[in-house]
């Protein structure tokens, strides 16, 4: 990852997490530092990344974001109605789930 100025984040100021689905894969990216300025973030990932296979992406990957202080969301309710009238959602890792009635 770097910024805007293609110099290196600190190594500090994020974890990188390689998380594989059973629907596939995703790169889950927390940024730890609240003083790393706005702006540009560049996120570079090269085929040397494999898979639980050892399969490569098929091509080199490059993503531009912006990165903004503030306040985040926080999710408070997730449900879904089924046609049986019973609420379920999914959830992953770290998530809690808060069974408040019916």
């Amino acid at each position: 990852m770097t910024n805007d100025s293609d110099d290196p984040l600190p190594e500090d100021s994020y974890t990188i997490n390689a998380v594989n689905t059973i629907s596939g894969g995703y790169v889950d990216i927390i940024i730890t530092d609240s003083n790393l300025p706005e702006g540009a973030v560049n996120l570079n990932i090269s085929k040397a990344f494999r898979n639980l296979n050892a399969d490569t992406i098929a091509s080199d990957i490059s993503e531009t974001y912006e990165l903004k202080q503030g306040i985040r969301p926080a999710i408070s309710l997730v449900t879904r109605n089924s046609s049986d009238g019973k609420s379920y959602f999914h959830g992953f890792l770290l998530e809690r789930l808060a069974d408040l009635g019916p």
